[in-house]
């Protein structure tokens, strides 16, 4: 699986947290951001961001990672691990607790391998693991693709195991989450902290410790080996030192911090860094590069004075790292009022700060002079902390739970009407009883946002009334605990009034209060039960008249459907009919166009017979009329021939008369009669010729045209014909008047 695989499944698993807890409390869902905007960091990075800090930027909280176990979650694919790799991994274990193989143990370690190893999760966390079966682990993961989280905490494996986690650290390219927490590592950081100066993919490490267990003891070398691989590393993102023993070598990690570009969330707590480390740490909010979101320092004996140097060092808004906190962690500490009020003036201002911790802290401390007089702090920081919370735009939970608050402040109204005010208020086992309480319900009902309140053994009594109204009408409160060790009239007040709340999804009334929550959901069932019965029977007879309505509209539907199943059968045996029909009318036109085709055929045919013949006919004429012109030209040739001849013939009778006894020739003879004895070549014969052929040419003629009249009364025939089959008949050509002629 690819890095940007990985990537897209992180989103996908965000955004379906997301919509799961927008489902689960729909009046106030604050949905998980990421860690931090890749985008951002672009200008300050000297080359892009690796895939394993592109992956860890869809974590929305270290805490959250880390303490999400495997078998926690929904299977999602089967296990990457062979047997082969599970057995190695036991026997290895058998060895460092010197016991001999079982088939039973073996296979009961196989069941909770491949249940804690699924998809890209591996969490082996408390499972009496040693060195042996360190190294058999690291085998496995060192050349594995598949695995992103690692979790081997509460194994003690040793300082030798720096070795192995080195090795893993140099090959493996796919880890971007390793939690080893009181692995009883001690010197043996070092190695792996040289192995991650350059390891670009792993973004979250935890070397926390576990109470009870022995923890990750890390100062001198160890701390310093640990900064160094601070400045070189630029890509882990998340780094847990919580109770590692670290002291004043706090300071050395701390100032390489500062300059860790990538660095989103740090954990110092139960390091014991006092004041002096605070200065250290103050450098880092003021100074650092790095866009801190998350920085926790409880049970670290921090004073008023720490507190101070936080405050100043959290006003510096031109720094990244002050800037882009939105968690900070002072639990467990000795701040007091001085301290709270300076914490106080930079919350007030500060654009992302979001959760502020300062359970188990001496805010308004108590006790007693040398005369026995009782003597408190000021609670001059509480108000001024919020009176800050009026005036942020982001924070949203405050915790002061155990910090010996006896007197709320009256002249502050907890975020009213604001919409992005405070959200979530500890407030539990502090002494304010019931004049606080009174307060605090005063400020309850003005504030409209709260979601989530938790103020448990604060010794209030009448006040429970006024704290029940106020939450009576709130509707957007989702979480309450409020349980104060004994119940009395009006703390039963407070069961009932949570009756008129909707909204309430878990609340925490303790033990005493059970009675009262028993008998007060008794009535409460019982009243519902009273309403609802006559709004039942009359819901059972709308039902039942709309149950007959609904059998009668089925019946009618019923018919509807049988009725428009024969319209369908009638429509497709209509259809098939109207199939067959147009078929036959298809063959009809497709005969009759054959049959129009033919005549047109046909009558082409006769067409070019009758132009064939007339033209012959006008060939065979003007062939007569130029033979008849020839003729009548030959004959007055003759003609004029034989008029010559006589007249010369009477001029030699009349110069000769002895030769022409009987009179000159030709002045007595027909001039029809051959007087040369019948000379074919006489003008006579050839014209006597000629007028034969001319009556033979006339008649031939005359036959001709009869036969074209004919053929036109045919062809007028055929066009009728044609006309009744195609439509109606085309005009007649016209016979010219040359043909006619």
């Amino acid at each position: 699986m690819t890095s940007v695989s990985r990537y897209t499944k992180a989103q996908k698993a965000l955004e379906e947290e997301n919509r799961v807890h927008r489902k689960s409390s729909p009046k106030r869902a604050k949905l998980r951001q990421p860690l931090f905007v890749a985008s951002n960091f672009d200008n300050a990075l000297a080359r892009p961001l690796s895939p394993g800090l592109q992956y860890a930027a869809a974590i929305a909280d270290f805490e959250e990672l880390s303490e999400r176990h495997i078998w926690d979650l929904p299977i999602e694919s089967r296990s990457f691990l062979s047997q082969a790799q599970v057995d190695s991994i036991f026997r290895a274990k058998c060895e460092d607790q010197q016991c001999s193989f079982s088939f039973d143990r073996a296979q009961r370690f196989t069941q909770l391998m491949f249940e804690r190893c699924q998809g890209e999760w591996c969490s082996l966390r408390q499972c009496g693991l040693g060195l042996q079966a360190l190294r058999a682990v690291v085998d496995t993961f060192v050349d594995d693709r598949n695995i992103t989280h690692l979790d081997l905490s509460g194994n003690t494996f040793g300082p030798e195991a720096g070795d192995h986690f080195a090795r893993l650290l140099h090959q493996n390219k796919t880890i971007v989450v390793l939690r080893l927490q009181s692995i009883n590592i001690g010197e043996g950081v070092c190695p792996m902290m040289n192995a991650l100066k350059n390891n670009n993919h792993l973004t979250a490490l935890d070397l926390s410790g576990i109470a009870g267990i022995t923890r990750n003891t890390i100062w001198g070398t160890s701390a310093q080996s640990v900064a160094q691989m601070l400045l070189g590393n630029q890509v882990l993102s998340s780094i847990n030192l919580a109770h590692c023993g670290l002291q004043r070598s706090a300071s050395a990690i701390t100032k390489a911090c500062a300059q860790h570009i990538a660095l989103t969330k740090l954990d110092l707590s139960g390091n014991k860094i006092k004041d002096d480390g605070c200065r250290a740490v103050g450098d880092l909010l003021s100074r650092g590069t790095c866009a801190l979101l998350s920085l926790a320092l409880e049970e670290n004996q921090i004073t008023c004075a720490g507190a101070t140097i936080l405050g100043d060092a959290l006003k510096a808004t031109d720094s990244a790292a002050a800037s882009n906190l939105e968690q900070l962690h002072l639990g467990y500490n000795s701040i007091g009022s001085h301290g709270l009020s300076a914490i106080a003036a930079a919350v007030k201002d500060h654009p992302k700060l979001q959760l502020l911790s300062l359970t188990k802290n001496k805010l308004c401390n108590m006790g007693v002079d040398d005369d026995g007089y009782r003597i408190e702090d000021s609670s001059e920081g509480i108000a001024m902390l919020f009176t800050a919370v009026e005036s942020s735009n982001s924070l949203a939970v405050i915790k002061m739970s155990s910090c010996g608050i006896a007197v709320l402040p009256s002249n502050v109204s907890y975020g009213k009407n604001r919409t992005n005010s405070l959200q979530r208020l500890e407030i539990a086992e502090n002494p304010f009883q019931d004049a606080g309480g009174v307060i605090l319900a005063e400020g309850i009902s003005k504030n409209k946002s709260l979601t989530s309140l938790d103020c448990t053994q604060c010794g209030m009594s009448t006040a429970m009334t006024s704290l029940a109204q106020a939450l009576a009408g709130h509707k957007n409160l989702l979480h309450l605990r409020i349980n104060q060790g004994c119940w009395d009239v009006h703390g039963s007040g407070m069961v009932d009034a949570l009756k008129q709340n909707s909204s309430v999804l878990s609340v925490d009334l303790g033990k005493d209060a059970m009675d009262s929550l028993r008998g007060a959901l008794s009535r409460n069932k019982q009243m519902r039960v009273q309403r609802a019965t006559p709004q039942l029977e009359e819901k059972q007879k709308e039902l039942a008249s709309e149950e007959k309505l609904l059998q009668e509209t089925q019946e009618f539907i019923v018919d509807e459907i049988k009725s428009r199943e024969k319209a369908v059968d009638l429509l497709k045996v209509t259809r098939e009919r109207q199939k067959v029909y147009g078929q036959q009318m298809k063959d009809e036109i497709d005969a009759l166009k054959a049959q129009n085709e033919a005549g047109q055929q046909e009558v082409e045919r006769l067409q070019t017979q009758m132009n064939n013949a007339e033209e012959d006919f006008n060939n065979k004429n003007r062939e007569l009329e130029n033979e008849r012109h020839r003729t009548i030209k030959k004959t007055e040739t003759a003609a004029t021939q034989k008029a010559d001849f006589i007249a010369q013939l009477s001029k030699h009778a009349k110069q000769y008369p002895h030769l022409f006894p009987d009179g000159p020739p030709g002045g007595h003879s027909s001039p029809t009669t051959n007087t040369t004895g019948g000379n074919p070549n006489s003008g006579e014969a050839l014209l006597n010729k000629t007028e034969v052929e001319y009556r033979m040419a006339v008649s031939a003629t005359k036959e001709v045209r009869e036969n074209c009249e004919m053929l036109q009364s045919t062809l007028a025939d055929i066009l009728q014909q044609i006309a009744a089959l195609t439509g109606p008949p085309a005009p007649a050509t016209a016979t010219s008047p040359q043909k006619k002629k």
